[in-house]
């Protein structure tokens, strides 16, 4: 079964039979339009056919064609990629945006709005969670923005530490 490579070269080397881990023999490039080795294991051509990188070539069909088989590029305008996450939310372009920098005086202090703009609104606190209640919860808490946590940092702690720094994170956004 003939696997042609659509990526511009790819790289191989065949490893003993014992030891799948020991090269056995140089590296061999293989270019685009070229066949795969037949000695390239199973679950690598997979790969590499889930990847785009290689296709199954019918004996009796046509060798693709080098710019049907071009891969897509990465532009610097394209956002960046960010892990995903099933159980959260979908990034907004805010998300991804750079902040821009500041403008106006440089006497202008940046808690304070200049005069004639409305302060904007502060979300309220909500009660704390229960110390009953799951990790998930806090974490939940954690995120709010006058806690001010990412996922990734509640993610990261226990549920007691969790809940200490997220109890200490309340009583100062409380106080203000």
């Amino acid at each position: 079964m003939p696997y042609i490579v659509l990526a511009k070269q790819l790289a191989f080397q065949k490893t003993k039979t014992d030891s799948p881990t020991t090269p056995d023999g140089p590296e061999e490039i293989v270019k685009q339009g070229d066949q795969v080795p037949d000695y390239v294991p199973t679950f690598v051509t997979s790969a590499l056919v889930s990847a785009g990188t290689v296709v199954y070539v019918d004996d009796k069909a046509e060798l693709p064609q080098p710019a049907l088989a071009a891969l897509p590029v990465r532009t610097p305008d394209q956002p960046v990629v960010l892990p995903s996450d099933p159980d959260g939310v979908a990034p907004t372009v805010g998300d991804l945006t750079p902040v821009s920098e500041p403008t106006g005086s440089p006497d202008a202090t940046p808690d304070v709005p200049p005069a004639g703009v409305p302060a904007p609104p502060v979300a309220p606190l909500p009660a704390l969670p229960k110390a009953a209640d799951s990790k998930e919860a806090w974490e939940q808490y954690a995120t709010h923005p006058r806690i001010g946590m990412t996922l990734g940092e509640a993610e990261a702690m226990n549920k007691t530490d969790l809940m200490t720094e997220v109890k200490a994170r309340h009583a100062k956004a409380a106080a203000q």
